[in-house]
């Protein structure tokens, strides 16, 4: 008869902790992913500035050749000015966004690198434990063979001595 494994609990310990980790790790790909859009959001912001400011640029260019007043070309520089400050501003959200993501990714490789080594005591208990069966079976079939051996030497005794009393 077959023992029942002793680290029974260990497993399903180890593979809650394995369900525990993919989750986490799950989580940490959905902000990954969150982030990732956020930044690509940003990117546009950024670029749609940009865009404006160039149009805004050769819109002041072209009023200037056209020989504009001087308030005229004061009011645009300044708002050409304001537009920069927007741009630099966007240039600094796209860096903490960028930042974030950074941090996001590290977390999600961290879950992962965390997830995989859970993944890996699994499997090493998992094969711990179909060794422990086999020897198990082998130490089984040992004392079965014993109590084998021990009966064919009794069975043998007792007929040699039957036929020891009966003169063969």
């Amino acid at each position: 008869m077959i023992k029942k494994y002793p680290l029974e609990q260990l497993i399903a310990i180890k593979q809650k902790r394995v369900e525990d980790a993919e989750n986490v790790f799950i989580e940490k790909k959905k902000i990954y992913q969150k982030e990732l859009e956020k930044l690509k959001k940003e990117k546009e912001k950024k670029d749609e500035i940009n865009r404006y400011y160039e149009e805004k640029l050769e819109e002041f260019y072209t009023s200037f050749e056209a020989g504009t007043t001087s308030i005229k070309i004061k009011q645009k520089k300044e708002f050409l000015k304001k537009i920069l400050e927007d741009l630099k501003v966007q240039d600094q959200k796209l860096k903490e966004q960028a930042k974030k993501v950074d941090a996001a990714e590290e977390e999600r490789i961290e879950a992962k690198k965390i997830l995989d080594q859970r993944r890996i005591d699994v499997e090493k208990i998992e094969i711990h434990h179909v060794e422990w069966e086999k020897e198990e079976k082998k130490e089984e079939e040992r004392k079965l063979q014993v109590e084998q051996d021990e009966l064919g030497s009794s069975t043998y005794a007792y007929r040699k001595k039957r036929r020891e009393k009966e003169g063969y």
